[in-house]
């Protein structure tokens, strides 16, 4: 996998916004081309750091119903296919909640928090 800092030039933003549109696509996220891009265009604005990971990533939080213990899905996560928390854990980032069914059903979102020092 390969993050990197997602460019302010059209071209990056319409690849990103597809990418959008393409994943996680639907009537509660991004249902248009449009709403996409303007996500991204809000990303890359003034002021803002963008970035893109983009893999098969999965954990084991997919494609199962984390409902009615979403706490002990959390506390016994597993990395199945690089997926990107491990990378933040390492930066001493912590999970710190877990959104089901964000993107689809058994697709959650990860919550992750860092203390930072003044």
């Amino acid at each position: 996998m390969k993050i990197i800092d997602l460019p302010p030039n059209n071209n990056a933003i319409k690849q990103t916004a597809d990418l959008l549109l393409e994943s996680f696509g639907k009537p509660e996220a991004w249902p248009t081309i449009e709403s996409a891009l303007e996500e991204v265009r809000e990303s890359v604005a003034d002021g803002r750091i963008s970035r893109v990971a983009v893999d098969g990533d999965q954990t084991t939080l997919g494609g199962i119903d984390l409902y009615p213990d979403v706490y002990q899905h959390i506390k016994t996560i597993q990395n199945l296919r690089r997926h990107p928390y491990e990378f933040y854990q390492k930066l001493g980032y912590v999970i710190v909640g877990v959104l089901p069914d964000a993107n689809g059903l058994g697709k959650p979102d990860i919550f992750m928090a860092k203390k930072v020092s003044l």
